[in-house]
């Protein structure tokens, strides 16, 4: 019986799904890093959240990894171990890790469409299809707990697998979708700058919505095809460190978000001011600069810094206002430095 077993369709495809998993959760610590080092002065709720899922995915590596020791080393060579007649207690773990990211991630998405486009209905379905799929995991989870072969949590769980997958997959279209829509909305009636702000936060949408979704599809194909070969469960193993990057992801490419954020008005104006930044240098000599910063200004208005001769005989940095158009304005994430020789009397 053990001979028509193949190793590679069973230990091999939960080996293949637990090496992606460790990668993945490596850059997943990477931007997790880099997060905290660009974003210092984020608001601490994010902060916290970021934390929690990182948190999450040590306990849903851990949990894969155990499991994975005990089929392919404390049970080497048993022929239960080769057909996974016992899910181990580490798998379980992990679809209880898997159905708390998900649905986190996906509860934020559903935040930043509302937030997008301000029409509660779209995120309110979003959100509960999310709830949905984290029900759905915690049952399933609890049937692991219970002790259960792999194949016959495939074939008569099947349908609460199609349900999770469903809804996860539900959610990520229904937030691309709903995103993209919004969006492309916008391009109607933006141009210059704004556009190619407006491409890239598009795109980001998009490629995150697809990574997602498309998981869910190709985890629900493979498993509609043989359920009885593990290279679902195996992808599946790393379905939660693909949600944690595509969070990380959105977190640290929000550079470009918020600025189109701003151009709508989405999030509060940070308007701008010159700030003279000076420097002692040697024969009575100052080198100054003028940087960009987010302080008060009129709605509309541009700094542009201009040399004034004062009555003294020595230049003074001033602030000429040129107005513009609202889809032109500049934008308060860039920082010019202006350097300029002033004389000292």
């Amino acid at each position: 019986m053990a001979s028509l077993v193949s190793r590679n369709d069973t230990l091999g495809a939960l080996q293949v799904g637990s090496w992606v998993m460790v990668f993945l959760f490596g850059v997943e610590t990477i931007q997790t890093y880099y997060y905290f080092k660009r974003y210092p002065n984020d608001r601490l709720w994010l902060k916290l959240l970021v934390i929690w899922i990182w948190l999450e995915e040590i306990g849903h590596t851990t949990s894969v990894l155990t499991g994975m020791y005990l089929l392919t080393v404390s049970d080497f060579g048993e022929p239960g171990a080769l057909r996974v007649e016992t899910m181990p207690v580490g798998y379980a773990w992990s679809i209880v890790f898997s159905g708390t990211v998900g649905p986190i991630v996906e509860a934020f998405f559903a935040h930043r469409m509302y937030v997008l486009s301000g029409q509660p209905d779209l995120p309110i379905i979003a959100f509960c299809l999310a709830l949905s799929r984290f029900v759905g995991s915690m049952i399933a989870a609890s049937k692991v707990f219970g002790g259960i072969s792999l194949d016959d949590f495939s074939t008569k769980w099947g349908w609460l697998n199609i349900a999770c997958l469903s809804a996860g997959a539900g959610a990520d279209i229904i937030i691309t979708a709903g995103q993209s829509y919004y969006l492309y909305r916008e391009k109607s009636v933006s141009f210059g700058q704004t556009l190619k702000l407006l491409d890239r936060l598009l795109a980001y949408t998009i490629e995150t919505g697809l990574v997602l979704s498309m998981s869910a599809v190709i985890i629900l194909l493979l498993w509609g095809t043989n359920p009885h070969n593990f290279w679902w469960f195996g992808i599946f193993l790393f379905y939660t460190e693909v949600f944690a990057n595509c969070f990380m992801t959105v977190l640290n490419t929000r550079k470009v978000q918020e600025d189109v954020c701003e151009v709508f008005g989405m999030l509060p104006t940070p308007h701008s001011t010159l700030e003279r930044l000076s420097t002692p240098g040697r024969n009575s000599s100052r080198r100054s600069n003028h940087r960009l910063l987010k302080h008060e200004m009129a709605d509309g208005m541009d700094v542009e810094p201009r040399p004034r001769v004062s009555p003294g005989g020595g230049s003074r940095p001033s602030c000429t206002y040129v107005s513009f158009p609202r889809h032109t304005r500049d934008y308060s994430d860039i920082t010019i430095v202006v350097p300029q020789e002033v004389k000292l009397a």
